[in-house]
């Protein structure tokens, strides 16, 4: 009984990993991914500004905005990660931006 408890316990775990990573972000396209896609390649937002998405770790300094179309695709995104001195643009790049 306790083994089955304690699979729950760490089941549980696995499924509320942080999924803000780089390598999760550039999977996003502009034009292209939905809402749907957005939520999971990166799970929940922490903030929904009406049609931009916010992703915060303040603990980490990293943060990525997601802005969406009257449709709920992506127009464009953001990725801040200040201990990197990163912060890279799809509308200045006019596409993803690359690794």
């Amino acid at each position: 009984m306790c083994l089955v408890g304690l699979l729950a316990v760490v089941t549980g775990c696995q499924g509320k990993q942080d999924k803000l990573a780089y390598d999760n972000f550039i999977r996003i396209q502009q034009h292209l991914s939905t809402q749907a896609e957005v939520v999971q390649v990166l799970g929940e937002p922490s903030h929904v500004l009406g049609t931009r998405w916010m992703y915060e770790r303040p603990d980490k300094h990293l943060f990525a905005l997601i802005d969406f179309d009257g449709a709920g695709r992506v127009t464009q995104k953001q990725w801040v990660d200040a201990p990197a001195a990163v912060w890279e643009d799809s509308h200045e790049t006019g596409a993803a931006p690359k690794p």
